[in-house]
């Protein structure tokens, strides 16, 4: 989510929250809900972050020498000539190899 959509929902739950016609366990509730949904969009953030600085990685093939940006261009690349598993290795998305 950008940032303007994090703080709506924030915002939505806050008002929510300010509400004096929640009784005391939708109050538990909600501010159950309201802090899983943030854990969720930290962990979101995460993955992006991780997956945006694997795509900016350089990995170079050992068998034919060919570099490639990002760790799925060189997946799909091991997929359609085995390279690495031929050598007994395997891509991981953790850039492994």
């Amino acid at each position: 989510m950008q940032a303007s959509t994090e703080d709506e929902v924030h915002d939505f739950y806050r008002k929510i929250l300010q509400s004096h016609s929640l009784t005391p366990d939708d109050r538990i509730e909600l501010e159950q809900i309201a802090e899983a949904q943030a854990q969720k969009q930290s962990l979101i953030e995460e993955v992006r972050n991780f997956a945006a600085e694997q795509a900016r990685k350089t990995y170079k093939c050992e068998v034919c020498g060919l570099e490639f940006l990002g760790i799925l261009a060189f997946a799909e690349h091991d997929a359609e000539t085995s390279h690495m598993a031929n050598q007994g290795k395997r891509v991981g998305l953790d850039g492994s190899q």
